[in-house]
C-alpha cells in the first residue's frame, strides 16, 4: 500500500474540483447572484452542521475496515453494513429536524426579499433529504479509505466533485437561477455520486450486496466515534457562526464576500487532507513507534508544501480577487480571506495531530481532540459576537480564520 500514490489519487481528486469552481464560482455569482449564493453557502453551512448526526461513524468505519484482516470478508461486511444503517436512521431523524430548522432560521433572516422567501420555503424538502445521503456518503467514503481502495474513491470523486458545480450552474443559465430548480439538482447530482459509491463499495470492500447488520458492532462503533462526535458538534459551530452571525446583522451578500474567501481558504488544505487520508490505512495498522515515524514525517513534509503558497496566497489574494470576479468584491473579501490563510496553515498542522490520534488512540483517550474543541468554543463564538457586525464583514470573525 504506497502512501505516495495514495496521496496523488487523492491530490487529483481534491484539484480537479478545485480548478473547476474557480471558473464555476464567479459564473454562480453572476447568474444567480449574490443574494442567492449567499443563500446556498448557509445551506451547506447548515447541512454541514447536521454531519452531527454521524456519530463519528464514517471515521469509526475506516479506522475499524484499515485496522481488521484485509481477508475477513465477514467483519468488513459487518463493519459496513452496521455503520450504513445506523447513519441512514440518524439521517432521516436529522432530515426531520433540519426541515422546520431551516424554515425557521431563513424565515427570521433580514434583508432577504419576498422572492427569495419563496425560493427557499419550497426548497426546505431538498435541502432537508441533502442530511441522509452526506451521513451514507461519509460511511461510503470511510469504507473504502480504510480499505485501501483511493483510486476509485477519488475517480468518483474526479468526476462528480466536477458535476456538482456544472450540471446545477447549466439549470442555472438555461433553466432558471431560481433555488427552487437549482438544489433539487444539487441533489439528484449527489444522488447519483452515492450510488457510485455503494457499487464500487459492494465491488471493492464489501464483495456482494447482501446487508449484514451487527448489533455486536454497535456499541464498538460507536464508543470509537463517540470521541469525533463532541468534535463534530463543536467544529461546525466554529467554522459556522461567523456566516450566521454576518447573515443576521449584514444581510446575504455580505454572506458572499465572505463565503467565497472561505472557500478559497479551505481548498488550500487539499494538501495536507491528501497526504493525511492516505496515511490512515498505514497508521492503523503499524506499530506504535512506526505510526509516530510516519505521523512526524507527515508533519514536515504539510509544513514544506503549505508554507510557500501560503505566503504567496496573503500577497496576492487581493489582485486575484479583482482579475476572478471583480475589484468591489475584492475589496470587501481581501482581508477575510488573508485571516483565513493564516489560519488554514495552522490547521494543517493540526490535521497531522489529529488523524495521529483518530489511527492510534484507544477507547480511554480518544477525547484529546474533542476537549480541546470544547474549551476552545467559547473563545471563538464570544471573539465573533464581540466583532459584529462590521468587522465580522472584514475578515476578523475568529471561528473563520482558526
Amino acid at each position: 500500500m504506497s502512501v505516495v500514490r495514495n496521496t496523488g489519487y487523492n491530490f487529483a481528486a481534491m484539484l480537479v474540483p478545485t480548478l473547476v469552481a474557480l471558473i464555476t464560482l464567479p459564473l454562480y455569482i453572476h447568474t444567480m447572484g449574490e443574494a442567492r449564493y449567499g443563500v446556498i453557502a448557509l445551506v451547506t453551512a447548515l447541512i454541514g452542521y447536521f454531519g452531527l448526526f454521524d456519530l463519528g461513524l464514517s471515521a469509526a468505519s475506516a479506522q475499524r475496515i484499515a485496522a481488521a484482516d484485509p481477508d475477513d470478508l465477514e467483519a468488513r461486511r459487518s463493519i459496513f453494513w452496521t455503520a450504513a444503517g445506523i447513519n441512514l436512521a440518524m439521517g432521516l431523524v436529522g432530515a426531520l429536524i433540519l426541515a422546520p430548522v431551516a424554515w425557521v432560521f431563513f424565515g427570521a433572516t433580514e434583508g432577504t426579499s419576498a422572492e427569495l422567501h419563496a425560493e427557499i420555503n419550497g426548497s426546505i424538502v431538498w435541502i432537508a433529504l441533502a442530511v441522509p445521503i452526506m451521513l451514507l456518503s461519509g460511511v461510503m467514503r470511510g469504507a473504502l479509505q480504510g480499505a485501501g481502495r483511493f483510486a476509485e474513491m477519488n475517480l468518483i470523486n474526479v468526476v462528480m466533485g466536477p458535476a456538482t458545480q456544472i450540471i446545477p450552474l447549466l439549470v442555472a443559465i438555461y433553466v432558471s437561477p431560481s433555488l427552487i430548480w437549482v438544489l433539487p439538482t444539487l441533489y439528484a447530482v449527489r444522488l447519483l455520486a452515492l450510488a457510485l459509491q455503494m457499487f464500487v463499495v459492494a465491488k471493492r470492500v464489501t464483495h456482494g450486496w447482501t446487508p449484514h447488520f451487527d448489533r455486536g458492532r454497535i456499541a464498538d462503533l460507536l464508543s470509537f466515534g463517540g470521541w469525533i462526535t463532541l468534535s463534530a458538534v463543536v467544529d461546525p459551530l466554529l467554522t459556522t457562526i461567523d456566516r450566521f452571525l454576518i447573515s443576521s446583522f449584514l444581510g446575504m451578500k455580505a454572506v458572499s464576500h465572505y463565503t467565497v474567501p472561505y472557500q478559497l481558504a479551505q481548498r488550500s488544505l487539499i494538501i495536507p487532507s491528501a497526504l493525511l487520508d492516505a496515511m490512515l490505512p498505514r497508521l492503523a495498522g503499524a506499530s506504535e513507534d512506526v505510526a509516530l515515524g510516519v505521523s512526524k514525517r507527515g508533519m514536515r513534509a504539510v509544513v514544506a508544501l503549505m508554507t510557500p503558497p501560503m505566503v504567496a496566497g496573503i500577497a496576492f489574494i487581493h489582485p486575484f480577487l479583482s482579475l476572478w470576479i471583480s475589484r468591489d468584491f475584492a475589496d470587501s473579501a481581501a482581508l477575510s480571506a488573508q485571516f483565513m490563510l493564516v489560519g488554514c496553515w495552522f490547521n494543517a498542522l493540526g490535521f497531522c495531530c489529529f488523524q495521529h490520534l483518530r489511527a492510534r488512540k484507544t477507547a480511554s483517550d480518544r477525547h484529546c481532540p474533542s476537549d480541546r474543541d470544547s474549551a476552545l468554543s467559547p473563545v471563538f463564538v464570544g471573539g465573533d459576537a464581540f466583532l459584529r457586525p462590521s468587522r465580522c464583514s472584514s475578515g476578523l470573525c475568529p471561528s473563520g480564520g482558526l
